[in-house]
């Protein structure tokens, strides 16, 4: 993703395609975090750590991205990628409905649900 960020950079056709790449794996990440399907037949795995990173705070099972030096509490990983998905899904809805809503739907001849409004 590092390449594409860095080739998407220098023109500006892969820019869009880039925001839209990225915008997928975050999605994915979250889906995943959010849902946490099982992994060939098996719970993800958790480690145990303190909430709070301090001993003093109460032991929880949490999810270990990377190292369990990353390790965050199973409800604060959930809260976080539901904040995500639904900051995504609200600034698509007001992309569409607020920012853009003088633009007609099929204005880039794209939109199969919309003919195109009559020039004359």
């Amino acid at each position: 993703m590092g390449m594409d960020l860095l080739r998407g950079c220098s023109s500006p056709q892969g820019t869009i395609g880039n925001a839209a790449h990225i915008a997928g794996f975050i999605g994915g990440f979250c889906y995943v975090v959010l849902a946490l399907p099982a992994l060939g037949d098996r719970p993800v795995p958790t480690v145990g750590c303190y909430a709070g990173g301090s001993r003093r705070g109460s032991y929880e099972e949490c999810l270990a991205f990377f190292s369990p030096s990353y390790a965050v509490p199973v409800y604060d990983a959930r809260r976080a990628a539901l904040i995500v998905l639904a900051s995504g899904a609200g600034l698509a809805l007001l992309n569409a409905f607020f920012w853009h809503r003088s633009v007609h739907p099929s204005a880039d001849g794209y939109s199969v649900l919309v003919k195109a409004p009559h020039r004359g």
